[in-house]
């Protein structure tokens, strides 16, 4: 009796053997998602600019590297002092390049009768956290050596607030577009399942022409754009 016991429950195990495993649970991402809706939001926001940032450069050229290099030394030094002179601290002036670079010279010419030469460029960037000084130190940058004006940046010194209020903006502004599409859709929203923020970016007048004397120079406001995308959890109501 105890034998025939035994054997039956050996043909039991080798049964269950054959039907192979059991089968595994299946993945939150495999069952079926709750109704959700999803909305994006864009805030911004305007403030007038405190300080500018100008990109100026010295270039010089010679027949030699080290006299190209020399010469753009000397006015770069003027030009630094005619900067602080004119009310700009050496902490806002930083060097943002330097090169020396070969150049061939009368190309219109034979080739026997061509020359080379050496051009040297330092830039530097200049921060002016007085805005009604823009067109008075472009002007002494002018005259104490620099010979490049690369461009004019209005910025803001600590956008950090300014942002904040766009991201409510935003987010007040998907609200309000999923409440409007579960609604519509004869629900409400139910609890906020995901919200994350996109890149923002801030616009405002770039470039400016520098030319003449008493070079006139005006800002704009200065646009913060906040993005957000959100997703709620959607709650049908009714029957």
């Amino acid at each position: 009796m105890l034998l025939a016991m035994l054997t039956l429950l050996s043909s039991l195990s080798a049964a269950a053997g054959a039907q192979g495993p059991t089968p595994a649970v299946p993945q939150v991402s495999q069952l079926p998602q709750v109704p959700q809706v999803i909305a994006t939001g864009a805030g911004e926001m305007q403030a007038s600019p405190d300080l500018a940032v100008i990109r100026i450069a010295v270039e010089t050229t010679g027949t030699e590297a080290a006299r190209a290099g020399q010469d753009n030394a000397a006015r770069m030094s003027s030009l630094r002092q005619a900067l602080e002179k004119a009310g700009i601290p050496a902490q806002d002036i930083a060097t943002t390049g330097y090169s020396i670079r070969s150049e061939l010279r009368g190309q219109e010419r034979p080739p026997k009768e061509r020359g080379s030469g050496f051009v040297a460029r330092n830039g530097i960037r200049v921060t002016v956290r007085a805005l009604d000084r823009v067109g008075a130190t472009i002007d002494a940058a002018l005259a104490g050596g620099a010979n490049q004006v690369d461009d004019v940046a209005f910025r803001l010194s600590d956008d950090r607030t300014l942002r904040q209020k766009a991201l409510a903006l935003a987010v007040e502004r998907a609200r309000s577009q999923a409440q409007a599409m579960a609604t519509a859709a004869g629900g409400r929203l139910g609890p906020l399942i995901e919200l994350s923020s996109l890149a923002g970016r801030g616009e405002g007048p770039q470039m400016f022409a520098a030319r003449a004397a008493a070079t006139p120079i005006g800002p704009g406001d200065i646009v913060v754009v906040e993005q957000v995308v959100a997703r709620w959890r959607f709650i049908p109501e009714g029957p």
